[in-house]
């Protein structure tokens, strides 16, 4: 019987290494094990506010986390409405000045209260009254009017445009009441925008109208006063 040397020997298991080594089977297997896991961590925030934050070992499940939106979507409360969503009727109420630019010493400090529809595109449609006191005499006047405000967005925005237009009862001295027209128009910005709680801040040029004979009754003689005016309101 023949016997194998060793110089046969290691010839034998020198071949049988270089074909394991070289089997596909074994490459994979070595890389599985030598190869680590790699770990992404995605932190996203919720529409609610709330914070997640996740961990994957596969790139494309992470990337589809961060795309989506909410898991699970607002419920709504017993009055129907979603907490991120805001209802669509509107009570406010602002407190401002109204600086006469016509010398009649007519400047006012304003307080109004505000009711209306609001849905996307549409901040504010509705109506308003208020008392305007003057600072400077007892004038009073009391006006009724409507009010559009918008952001030309159906998305939430910084700054808006208001325009109002109404009648005004106006109680001078000394004087019956009586009325006219007043209009203002200008712009805003948002300073709070939570689903219960809004505030704003509104800048804009005022305008109040007088008759003839009104003008002999508020002892003036411009019919058209103009006011500078500021208010800052809160509303939900």
């Amino acid at each position: 019987m023949a016997v194998m040397r060793p110089k046969n020997l290691s010839i034998i298991f020198t071949a049988i290494a270089a074909i394991l080594f070289s089997s596909p089977l074994f490459s994979q297997t070595l890389q599985g094990n030598v190869e680590t896991e790699e770990i992404i961590t995605v932190t996203k925030v919720m529409s609610d506010s709330t914070i997640v934050t996740s961990t994957f070992t596969d790139r494309i499940l992470a990337e589809e986390f961060a795309r989506s939106r909410d898991l699970v979507p607002p419920q709504a409360d017993d009055s129907g409405i979603k907490p991120n969503e805001m209802s669509k009727i509107m009570f406010g109420l602002e407190l401002g000045t109204g600086l006469d630019l016509s010398s009649t010493d007519m400047s006012t400090f304003n307080a109004d209260f505000l009711v209306g529809y609001r849905h996307k595109f549409i901040q504010l449609l509705g109506f308003g009254a208020g008392i305007h006191k003057s600072l400077g005499t007892r004038d009073a006047f009391i006006p009724l009017y409507g009010v559009f405000r918008t952001g030309f967005s159906s998305r939430p925005t910084l700054a808006f445009m208001h325009i109002s237009i109404g009648y005004s009862f106006n109680t001078i001295s000394h004087s019956p009441m009586f009325g006219d027209t007043t209009a203002m128009i200008g712009a805003g910005i948002n300073l709070v925008r939570k689903p219960r709680f809004q505030s704003n801040i509104i800048i804009g040029f005022g305008y109040r109208h007088f008759s003839e004979r009104h003008q002999e009754l508020a002892n003036i003689t411009k019919p058209n006063l103009g006011y500078a005016q500021i208010s800052f309101g809160i509303s939900m």
